[in-house]
């Protein structure tokens, strides 16, 4: 019988080297996990092993740095050169190796910084949108004698990893971040001499420092190119292939990536579902014939689309940093042809944190078979809740073989991600509640809807364990006439916009509260926001952050007020108090107010005692790790509130310890 992924398990051959399928696990947190040590962590080391298990074909790694580019904003403090961490690495690939995969070298840190490719001889060519050090900043440009030492360094470099016994390097040139990226743009590269002007100008660097690694490593030590295809301003997809086509014979694959300009809407920054927008850049590859093998990156996950994209002819390979980070066993699900129970991402960008919402053993893998032991009996386990954690601990006790019986008191599984449901953009959360009802129905759990458990109930079925996930409910409004039954929460609004009237304020500006805000728009309703913050969207990550706030500011329909304290709720608008003090009324004919949710934390202890195991899971679990809910935000803009990787964190613990 054929296999569902017949061309994503099929070997590839890059002249002498096989690769066992057609996914790559590009560079993604492995260098997050590591701690202070001087060497490759354990934590490091099993992070990149468990991805070759996993069904990583290529598996990227971050290998430390060398004298001459530590320091820098992306450098290791991990000395390479050290033959004892040589050692450590040599593990580490042997470990890769043992699995059929190969260990990439990632080279994102061994970018000279201290050089530009040019001086900014006009700085009105620079965009707005940039990374690195900002235009203008005194940084020399680098000479000839500079660039063939930068080559002759980085060069050396790779003969180091071919010696530690790393099959190939990543080469980072993409997003303008760095010297190689800059040094094919014609807006960052301004030179005059024969490393700047035309395409083959700009080419000529890499292709000196590409030709010089093949000459050094030989031909079997491969090398990937790692590049944005659409950086604005010049650097058109036409730019793109003839770069290719310039290195053509000496880079062996093209990581494909979204560039600057994808940064402006969260629908082209990783988060497109049925075709991410890399995969257009790789066909244009393969029908301009370039011999290169091409890796389109950026929210690739359903095994299906992946199956046909390769297929039809439209890619090589893919890559993936999120697909392998939520799913520990995806590649185990791709070779059994069970596509459906691959785990989806959410697409929360925590994994820039070194945590996974959808994967709780991230950061924890390698001491986790130490943290819960093998249940010694079966035993009956009620569920309260059918919530995110309350859906997640009911699948993994049942996963540990116990007897599991789920109370939901509504009419259906989701929780508070029922909303998604009415929002396409939020495709990914809607993914993972499906996901999670799915996994419930596969399993031997029964699902008790529309049930309000109670004590007694529970206590009169004489189970051995209660997981409590009872959720939250809206928070009192602390401010006059807020409480008031025509105002509205805003995750009541989803599928009763028929009932709200014309012109809308919502009072809050949380994600949940934009999303309120493009759902009635998207319905026709004059939308205002007003928050007190300075910012929409403050518990945004800020990784992405500039798109998002792009995309809510370009929808039409909906206005946004911030710094402004609502003081009056009235039945015909609200009062606030500009950041100036000056009192304003806002009509509306209906208004949402968002203070929080309150936890039912009381509701849920109402159930402990009653069973010799008793487990608080979800919003009613306040040992909140504030650092993964919002690692990237400043203090004065947290507001701790669970979310889904909490949910699901201690759902799974909290069932892995009955």
């Amino acid at each position: 019988m054929k296999h569902p992924y017949s061309h994503v398990i099929a070997p590839l051959k890059i002249g002498n080297v096989v690769i066992k399928n057609r996914l790559m696990m590009t560079k993604a947190i492995s260098q997050e996990l590591q701690g202070p040590e001087s060497f490759p962590a354990e934590s490091t080391i099993k992070y990149c092993a468990d991805a070759a298990k996993n069904g990583a074909a290529i598996v990227t790694c971050t290998p430390g740095a060398f004298p001459e580019v530590r320091g820098g904003r992306f450098a290791s403090i991990i000395e390479t050169e050290n033959r004892r961490v040589q050692s450590y690495y040599g593990k580490m690939i042997d470990r890769i190796h043992a699995y059929g995969s190969l260990a990439s070298a990632s080279m994102q840190s061994f970018m000279p910084e201290k050089y530009n490719i040019s001086d900014v001889r006009n700085p009105d060519l620079i965009p707005k949108v940039h990374h690195g050090p900002p235009p203008g900043e005194p940084v020399p440009e680098m000479t000839k004698e500079g660039i063939a030492e930068f080559i002759e360094m980085f060069t050396r470099h790779c003969v180091y990893l071919k010696n530690i016994g790393f099959d190939m390097i990543n080469v980072y040139m993409c997003y303008n971040a760095c010297m190689l990226a800059k040094t094919m743009s014609p807006l960052y590269n301004q030179r005059t001499d024969e490393y700047g002007g035309s395409i083959e100008n700009r080419a000529r660097l890499c292709k000196e420092l590409f030709t010089a690694i093949k000459e050094a490593c030989g031909p079997d030590f491969l090398i990937e190119a790692q590049m944005s295809y659409d950086e604005p301003g010049g650097y058109t997809m036409d730019d793109f292939i003839e770069f290719l086509r310039q290195w053509e014979g000496l880079i062996d694959i093209v990581q494909i990536r979204t560039g600057n300009s994808g940064l402006t809407h969260p629908t082209t920054y990783s988060m497109v579902k049925e075709a991410p927008h890399t995969l257009k850049a790789a066909e244009a590859v393969k029908k301009a014939g370039i011999k290169v093998i091409t890796c389109p990156v950026g929210g690739f996950q359903s095994l299906e689309l992946m199956e046909s994209f390769i297929a039809e002819g439209k890619c090589d390979m893919i890559g993936m940093g999120r697909g392998f980070i939520c799913d520990p066993e995806l590649g185990k699900k791709m070779y059994a042809g069970k596509g459906e129970d691959v785990r989806p991402c959410l697409r929360c960008d925590k994994c820039h944190g070194a945590v996974c919402s959808m994967n709780p053993k991230v950061g924890l893998a390698h001491v986790w078979d130490d943290m819960f032991e093998a249940p010694e009996k079966v035993k009956k386990v009620a569920v309260i809740g059918g919530g995110p954690s309350g859906m997640q601990a009911a699948i993994t006790a049942a996963d540990r073989g116990h007897q599991v019986v789920l109370f939901e008191k509504a009419d259906r599984l989701g929780g508070q991600l029922l909303h998604a449901d009415y929002i396409p953009a939020k495709w990914a959360v809607k993914d993972v509640k499906d996901y999670l009802i799915r996994q419930v129905e596969k399993r031997p759990i029964e699902v008790r809807l529309n049930t309000v458990a109670t004590a007694a109930d529970i206590e009169a079925m004489d189970f051995d364990a209660v997981i409590a996930g009872c959720g939250s409910v809206p928070a009192e409004v602390p401010v006059e006439g807020g409480c008031a039954e025509y105002v509205w929460s805003p995750m009541t609004v989803f599928g009763h916009e028929a009932e709200l009237g014309k012109k809308v304020v919502i009072v809050g500006g949380t994600i949940m509260c934009c999303d309120a805000a493009l759902y009635l728009a998207a319905h026709g309703h004059e939308v205002t926001v007003i928050t007190r913050n300075r910012m929409m969207a403050h518990d945004h990550v800020t990784h992405g952050r500039d798109g998002t706030m792009d995309y809510l500011y370009s929808v039409p329909g909906i206005t946004y007020i911030t710094e402004g304290t609502t003081t009056l709720v009235e039945k015909d608008g609200i009062t606030y108090t500009d950041k100036e003090g000056k009192s304003i009324k806002l009509e509306a004919d209906s208004i949402v107010f968002h203070a929080g949710r309150k936890a039912l934390v009381d509701e849920a202890f109402s159930f402990a005692g009653i069973t010799p195991e008793f487990k608080i899971v979800g919003d009613c679990n306040r040992q909140l790790n504030d650092l993964w809910l919002f690692h990237d935000l400043e203090p004065k803009a947290r507001k701790v509130e669970p979310d889904i990787r909490q949910s699901i964190y201690t759902g799974y613990t909290a069932a892995m310890s009955i």
